[in-house]
């Protein structure tokens, strides 16, 4: 079994390390077949880098980063999510991205949002998204995104910009 990823802690009110992976995702850990970190691409919402997921059909992958919450933070986690899509559906769930916590073992605590091929926009128009972490403040934690999809038409889910404070 690999050795944990390091915890982030900061000083300040922003809890997460490298939010708008610039330069390389690190310290986020990412893995699987539909997980993907470009430095320089077409479509970032701010700088250069960004994380996606999904691209292809039949394929999974998360990215998550192990950080302390501290009490005293507000438990506000941010982000600009992007969603492109060939589905042609308006009612149903195909390719999903999770939002989760998970605790530093990596078990699921809770899904704070789910996103899909449902809320597909144009390439490269981002939507900043607000999520409540405030019941794992106190606690050291996994802020994970995580990416399935169905085995025909792809969906492609753009991250950048992250923040929790």
């Amino acid at each position: 079994m690999p050795p944990p990823p390091p915890t982030t802690t900061l000083s300040g009110s922003e809890l997460l390390t490298n939010g708008g992976f610039e330069g390389s995702a690190s310290p986020w850990v990412g893995s699987g077949s539909g997980y993907f970190y470009i430095a320089d691409g077409d479509y970032p919402q701010a700088g250069s880098g960004y994380i996606y997921f999904g691209v292809n059909n039949s394929v999974s992958g998360p990215a998550y980063q192990q950080v302390t919450i501290p009490s005293t933070a507000t438990g506000t986690l941010t982000f600009w999510l992007n969603v492109t899509s060939s589905e042609t559906t308006t009612t149903t769930q195909y390719d999903c991205l999770f939002v989760e916590v998970r605790n530093a073992s990596g078990t699921p605590l809770s899904t704070l949002a789910t996103y899909s091929n449902l809320n597909k926009g144009s390439v490269g128009v981002y939507t900043q998204r607000s999520l409540n972490v405030s019941a794992v403040k106190g606690q050291t934690a996994r802020i994970q995104f995580r990416s399935t999809t169905d085995s025909s038409l792809t969906t492609t889910f753009r991250v950048d910009s992250t923040s929790l404070k």
